[in-house]
């Protein structure tokens, strides 16, 4: 469904209030629905006028990524329910699957430096019938893990910034597998972001009254050294429950530190 207007409203005056340089979005709708927020943003007085589009298997829930930088490469993957993946449906018999947002892949040059950009939506753990939601998102983040390999096995030292709704906690088996080894070269840190009360919580679910960490900003070894920890945070507006369940991160990246 269309988010009501007074929904989106909150949701665009927040956005325009943090004033990123470079939005990552982890559900729109179709690329209309993109360009029709990015008109009101740019209402508002905020230009992000480099965009990129990206699709899985579901045709409701799309990832898309703005930027004030220009986007000069593009390796998205899933498109179409081209991502897939063996594992079981919910009578314990193996079936093929899609990934249902797919993964997003963007590179933007700021100044003299280039940053990819992963962005994901994995599975929720809403149940569903095909199959065994916890076992359907722990498969999403191995072809998300999949997709970072790739990159770093062709360049160790590119800036590779991982973002998104994980749909679970820091110890579970997604989030774990999604950042590797510890002691891995290879390893993509959890960057630590507050609220202005040092909670750490980015979603309420109102049907179980839980607050959880589902939303994460990851980086691998070459970019960690360039986040700016105190100027990050966790935005915790009041109009959030308005805008949304999650409640958005905001990232700092020192370009000269």
């Amino acid at each position: 469904r269309r988010k009501p207007p007074g929904e989106v409203d909150a949701l665009v005056q927040i956005i325009v209030e943090a004033r990123p340089d470079i939005l990552g979005i982890c559900e729109i709708g179709t690329e209309e629905d993109l360009a029709e927020l990015n008109d009101k943003l740019s209402e508002k007085g905020l230009t992000l006028e480099h965009s990129t589009y990206a699709s899985g298997a579901d045709d409701t829930r799309r990832l898309a990524l703005l930027s004030r930088y220009p986007i000069v490469a593009t390796n998205s993957a899933g498109a179409n329910g081209s991502l897939t993946y063996q594992s079981i449906d919910a009578d314990n018999r193996p079936k093929e699957f899609a990934m249902s947002r797919g993964i997003l892949d963007a590179t933007v040059q700021v100044d003299e430096l280039r940053f990819r950009f992963l962005g994901v939506h994995l599975k929720s753990k809403r149940e569903v019938p095909e199959g065994h939601q916890d076992l359907m998102r722990r498969h999403e983040a191995y072809l998300l893990r999949r997709h970072a390999d790739r990159i770093l096995a062709q360049d160790p030292e590119v800036l590779l910034c991982v973002y998104g709704d994980l749909n679970d906690t820091r110890r579970e088996s997604p989030v774990r597998s999604i950042q590797g080894p510890t002691q891995s070269t290879r390893y993509l840190e959890a960057l630590s972001h507050k609220d202005s009360r040092g909670a750490v919580w980015t979603q309420y679910w109102d049907y179980q009254h839980v607050y959880s960490r589902f939303d994460y900003v990851l980086a691998n070894r070459a970019l960690r050294p360039l986040f700016d920890q105190k100027s990050s945070r966790i935005i915790d507006d009041p109009r959030w429950s308005t805008a949304s369940d999650h409640r958005a991160l905001l990232s700092v990246f020192d370009l000269h530190p």
